[in-house]
């Protein structure tokens, strides 16, 4: 339940992102929406970290680290769309950086929630 939890909560932080982005200053209830959904993907991630940390102790290691660069990237990213700053290459990095964790999601999950259906 706790990874059915995980993966919609971060569908709606990707979608949330991206009509964020895609206003010229933003939106500020969409902003604070998608700081909301940290919080209960870190409470949920520890909670699921604990579990696959006996399967696969260096890539849950790996994946805490690189979730909380992709907060940080994210922050970012809100803070120079804030400014008008963003650049096209802003778009790409952010897409493949959340790509990659959620590659990394999967293996450290073993791929459960599409094993068992």
């Amino acid at each position: 339940m706790y990874l059915w939890l995980h993966i919609i909560v971060a569908l709606a932080m990707i979608v949330l992102l991206i009509v964020d982005l895609r206003k010229e200053n933003g939106s500020l209830p969409v902003a604070m929406t998608i700081r909301t959904l940290y919080l209960v993907m870190l409470a949920d991630g520890i909670y699921l970290a604990f579990k696959a940390w006996h399967r696969a102790p260096v890539l849950v290691s790996f994946k805490i680290v690189a979730s909380i660069l992709v907060i940080g990237y994210i922050e970012y990213l809100m803070a120079r769309r804030a400014r008008n700053q963003l650049r096209q290459s802003d778009y790409y990095i952010a897409a493949g950086i959340i790509v990659l964790l959620v590659i990394l999601g999967l293996f450290t999950a073993g791929f459960r929630p599409w094993i068992h259906l």
